[in-house]
């Protein structure tokens, strides 16, 4: 992980790839030579302290379960159009439990993400040089690759509204998928530890108020403390477990998971969010960190100077903050995001 003697940087860059290198989405997101070509680029413009490999990252799990994926268009990301399954009739095997996760090193998309994240992981190296370090200007991002969370998959695999039903009743199916999905997420993350690269895990379908914090305590979070357990054994030590949108009512919850760096994203209050963190004891003993988003509309606003300030008090709120971004858009001018950046890293100078 690069050192915090610095803010450290992570901006959400996903079908905005694409257009880095003049690509549509879908054209990036089934090609390991253009992915590793978009994350070059990524790296080359914006300079993130952190990067994830990925680009439709809630797709890629349903997809080698055998859910069909649609183009997205010329700017926008692929998409499951049509769930593969649904509540009333999943397969018998997975309801018993015997159904298997699909195997990581041959099913789907899974192969392609991890010769991208390894061929760009071994690029950076031989170009960074034995005296870089990083935390140092020009070194070495952390490489994360992209796992979808339990709940995401699931909803992926039959739609939002019934998987939530059925957890809110508690029913046996729902449960069942729940624990089919956390296989997946278990397969997939092992896979990219083994070959000695981060994960980073996204479930922003089991955010407020999708669910609530009795919901998320009883059904979500022993899902999502079994992710980051096995992470942690695996020694990642930097373990993000990615909700977006208002996650403060489930803050304390989610930061007991044992995720060490959490999102307090744009639609949140920060003081808000680091309240519901103090006397948190995983917070305090596992180092965790908070990695604030700024609206991504701010970085072309008018008042500039005061989207700065109030990003600048946002940060100083919370626990070894990093700065981020909401999802930037397909045509985000990097020249606004690098503005923002530097004025930020002006106003803080001195003070981390």
């Amino acid at each position: 992980m690069p050192n915090a003697t610095r803010l450290l940087w992570e901006p959400a860059i996903y079908e905005h790839k694409a257009a880095l290198i003049g690509r549509s989405p879908g054209e990036v997101a089934v090609s390991a030579d253009l992915l590793l070509e978009a994350l070059e680029a990524e790296h080359r413009i914006y300079g993130a302290d952190f990067m994830t490999v990925g680009l439709d990252v809630y797709n890629v799990e349903a997809e080698a379960c055998g859910a069909e994926l649609a183009a997205g268009g010329r700017d926008a990301c692929p998409e499951i159009p049509v769930p593969l399954w649904s509540m009333e009739a999943l397969p018998a095997e997975l309801q018993a439990g015997e159904l298997a996760p699909p195997d990581p090193e041959t099913s789907g998309r899974f192969p392609l993400l991890l010769e991208a994240a390894e061929r760009f992981r071994d690029r950076l190296a031989d170009s960074a040089g034995p005296a870089a370090s990083r935390g140092s200007p020009g070194a070495s991002p952390s490489v994360r690759v992209a796992a979808s969370g339990p709940v995401s998959i699931a909803a992926k695999l039959v739609g939002t509204e019934p998987l939530l039903m059925g957890l809110f009743g508690a029913e046996p199916p729902a449960l069942a998928l729940l624990e089919f999905t956390t296989a997946i997420c278990l397969a997939w993350t092992a896979a990219i530890r083994r070959v000695k690269l981060d994960a980073i895990v996204f479930d922003s379908s089991a955010s407020p108020p999708m669910t609530g914090p009795d919901l998320y305590r009883e059904a979500i979070e022993p899902l999502h403390a079994r992710i980051m357990s096995r992470l942690a054994e695996t020694g990642q030590t930097v373990r993000p477990l990615v909700l977006g949108g208002d996650t403060t009512p489930i803050a304390a919850r989610l930061a007991a998971t044992g995720a060490t760096q959490l999102v307090c994203d744009y639609t949140a209050d920060a003081a808000g969010f680091a309240a519901a963190l103090v006397g948190c004891v995983p917070a305090a003993s596992n180092g965790i960190s908070v990695r604030r988003n700024v609206r991504p509309a701010l970085l072309c606003g008018a008042d500039l100077t005061a989207a700065v300030a109030d990003f600048c008090d946002d940060l100083s709120r919370l626990p070894r903050p990093v700065a981020g971004t909401g999802i930037l858009p397909y045509d985000q001018d990097p020249a606004e995001y690098l503005a923002f950046r530097r004025l930020v890293e002006e106003r803080l100078e001195g003070s981390l």
